[in-house]
């Protein structure tokens, strides 16, 4: 099958060979291969990916394997925080169980213990001696609810007294212990003890 050639005539004056013969000019006109087209354009896209990779990103193996440690990290502080919120959630429910239960002369009681331990820094005995006195009258049974519910450090409360007879009454260490121990103050031994060895 012949090709269509396509003839083009350059100038409006005929041009003549030497023979005297009229002289057309033709021109060809390619098709551009689609495949090769194609071919090409993928190489220059992945030489294109492979450039923005080498500039933008690291090693793959790398990333995955910081992204592995994140995640085992965060999962660990997840359940470290999971851990914690339940057993704050379970200390206040047991707390809050305990509230309910008692009484309201329990609460009164649980509330001037904390005060006593608080602002005058008693021990567990004294407590006990000044709320079933005469001045606050409460029961026995609900003194003992008080200092069993109470969060109190009793050696740091023995400590502040014994700060307090040094200072003001220039006591010696052996006088200091023994006020501590003494029915009016009611600390244990050990309290007292560890108020003495502390104090500046």
């Amino acid at each position: 099958m012949a090709r269509k050639e396509k003839e083009v005539v350059y100038s409006s004056e005929e041009h003549r060979n030497e023979d005297g013969e009229r002289v057309v000019y033709v021109e060809r006109t390619k098709k551009k291969n689609p495949f090769l087209l194609g071919c090409l354009g993928l190489l220059g896209l992945i030489i294109l990916l492979g450039a923005c990779a080498a500039i933008f990103g690291g090693n793959p193996d790398e990333i995955k394997k910081d992204d592995t440690a994140t995640t085992t990290d965060q999962k660990s502080d997840d359940k470290e925080e999971t851990a914690t919120k339940k057993d704050n959630t379970e200390e206040v429910t047991t707390e809050e169980k305990k509230e309910d239960n008692a009484s309201r002369q329990q609460k009164a009681a649980l509330n001037k213990a904390k005060t006593y331990s608080d602002m005058m820094h008693m021990s567990k005995q004294g407590i006990v001696n000044q709320l079933t006195s005469e001045i606050e009258g409460f029961s026995q049974e609900d003194a003992q609810y008080a200092v069993d519910n109470l969060e109190a450090d009793y050696k740091k409360n023995a400590l502040k007294k014994a700060e307090d007879y040094a200072k003001t009454q220039n006591m010696s260490d052996d006088a200091v212990y023994n006020q501590l121990t003494s029915a009016i103050e009611g600390f244990t031994p050990e309290e007292a003890q560890y108020a003495v060895d502390n104090l500046k």
